[in-house]
This record gives structure tokens, sequence and C-alpha cells, in this order.
């Protein structure tokens, strides 16, 4: 959707709308003809900005702002004149609310597009961008990423332009971890998914130890290899393959202990995932209108725990999964409480 063609026009009609706007007077009856004639005009152009924007929410306001011009004009006839002298001013008040939200809206909607836009652009880039499959440790973030895509356009559709920007900023954000420009060339960021692997070694190792399991052994002795090899690459500057070999070998040492502990369900970790996909959802919804800094700070930060929770299912750490998304959900309840929400 396209914003508006003429700025200044808005600017007008909202300067001719306001000009009759002020509190309301006895007057003669010619002097609330004029301003009736003149809340028609105004009303009438303003109709052509609300339907070049095609925003529900303006069009909704224009035709408030008409019916209650039309009570003016049957009071005016039956000389009620200070009856219809609020209504007129009422009428043009909700002009001017219709011509502003057509204007807030058509700009919402035209950055939403070129969001939306420079999300999937970077999705097809970043598939492109991968000589061969695409690695197992970005494919779960292309996935979320590709499903927040849709869920923008859907917004988009629907009108919710501040959801669908939140949501194709976030689809671009996950491209980018995918291809490593976010965390594979951060060495310090790298350098704490490798402190997270170890210390996954560590607790792995221990149970593996008082388990006696022979072929648990072997594969923790696999991952600690792995794990060696990550420190190595990022020490020789191969960020993003430092960030490969950990994940891998994460999920090589997630494999030696599910055989040590039976493997989590993942019935409940999807059940759990849901529940906070919902709480999100919920989140978003609210905080379309609202627009609290703090609180979709606070959402945009639950999402990229989500992320990560799913990513960690993906790559074999249920119980990762499950820490890391009762962390977003955690965050989502604060941001509904700051926004004002009775429903938690």
């Amino acid at each position: 959707m396209k914003g508006i063609r003429n700025k200044r026009l808005a600017v007008g009609i909202l300067m001719a709308l306001a000009a009759w706007a002020g509190p309301v007077t006895a007057q003669t009856g010619d002097r609330l003809e004029q301003q009736l004639q003149d809340t028609d005009e105004a009303l009438a152009r303003a109709g052509e900005i609300v339907h070049e924007s095609r925003s529900e929410r303006a069009r909704e306001a224009l035709d408030l702002a008409l019916r209650t011009q039309e009570q003016a004009w049957e009071q005016f006839r039956t000389g009620r004149l200070l009856i219809a002298a609020r209504l007129t001013r009422d009428a043009r008040n909700l002009g001017m609310r219709a011509v502003t939200l057509a204007r807030g809206d058509a700009d919402l909607a035209g950055r939403a597009e070129r969001e939306i836009e420079r999300a999937a652009h970077a999705w097809d880039s970043a598939r492109a961008a991968f000589d061969g499959p695409v690695p197992e440790s970005a494919l779960p973030l292309l996935d979320e990423a590709q499903e927040m895509i849709e869920r923008a356009r859907g917004q988009a559709r629907e009108q919710h332009y501040e959801v669908a920007i939140r949501l194709a900023v976030s689809a671009q954000r996950l491209v980018r971890q995918a291809v490593g420009s976010d965390l594979g060339n951060d060495p310090t960021r790298v350098e704490r998914e490798l402190e997270r692997t170890e210390s996954l070694l560590d607790r792995v190792r221990d149970a593996v130890t008082e388990a006696g399991h022979d072929e648990a052994a072997r594969l923790l002795e696999q991952a600690f290899r792995m794990e060696d090899g990550a420190r190595a690459a990022l020490h020789e500057g191969r960020v993003l393959q430092a960030l490969g070999m950990t994940r891998d070998a994460r999920t090589v040492a997630n494999r030696a202990a599910e055989l040590v502990r039976g493997p989590m369900d993942a019935a409940a970790v999807d059940a759990a995932l849901a529940e906070t996909d919902r709480l999100l959802d919920h989140a978003a919804d609210m905080l379309s209108d609202e627009g609290d800094e703090r609180a979709l700070a606070l959402v945009d930060r639950a999402r990229d725990h989500q992320v990560r929770a799913r990513a960690e299912l993906h790559e074999g750490d249920p119980s990762g999964a499950l820490a890391q998304t009762r962390v977003a959900r955690g965050l989502a309840k604060r941001a509904l409480q700051i926004a004002g929400s009775a429903e938690l």
C-alpha cells in the first residue's frame, strides 16, 4: 500500500476542519449555515484522503463524522441552532481524527510493506548464500523467519501495521543470525556459545560416568573432540565455523545424555512452546495500540528467547528449549503487566 499522495492536501484539510472546531457559542442562523456548509466541504475533501489511505479505522471515523453532520443539518432545519452548532463541531473533530488516522495508517502501511519486502529478500538471499544444503544450525532460524514473514503479511492485510512491522524486523534479525552476521561475526557471543556447550559437556560427563554406559561414553568423547575443534577454530579466527562445530558438539552430547537419562517428554516441550506462542501473540495484539516502548522491547526479547528455544529443540536439547521458552514467557507476562493487561 502506498502513502497518501499529497500530504499538503491532508494538512490543509486538517486546518479547514479545525477552523470551526472551538467552543460552541450562540450565533445567527446565516453564520451557522455557513459553518455547516464549510463542514460539508471539509468532510468531502477528508473523504478523498480516507479513501486513498484505505484505512479501516479512518473510514469508521469518517462515517461517524458524516452521520453526525447529517444530524447537525436536521437540528438546524428545526431551529435548534445551538445543538446544530455542537453537532457540526463534533463532526469536524471526527473528520480531523479520520484524516489523522488515514495519514498515520498510510505511513505505517508503507513501512510495513517495505519491512516485509526486506525480510523476504533477506530470506531468499540467505537460502542462496549457503553453498549446498542449509546447515542444521541455520534451519530452525530460517524456518522461524519464514513463519514470521507470513504472519507479518497476514497482520498487514488486517491493517495491524505495527505488529506486521515488528514481525518483519524480527524475521530480518533471524535471517542475519542464520547466515552468521549476528553470531558468526561476533567472537564474544560465539565464545558464550562455546561456554554453554562446555557447561553441558561437564553435566553430561557426570551422568555418563555414574551410569557406566559405553555407547554414551563414546558419544561424549566425540562431543569433546568436536568442542576442542570449535575452540581451535575460534582461536584461529574462523568464528562461523567455530559456531557450527560447538552446536554440533552440543547435539552429540545431548544424544549421549538421552542414552543415560532417557528422552524428555517431547509432548510437554511442544505444549510449553505452544503456550508461549499464544502468550506472545496476545501481547502483540495488546501492544499494537498501546505502543509502550518498554513493553515492546520486552516482547522482542521474548521472541528472541522463543527462537532460541526452537533452535535448542532442533539441536536435540529439549531441556534447554524448555528453559528458553520459560524465559520468553516470563518476559511476555512482564510486557503485558506494563501494558495494563489483566489477561496473563
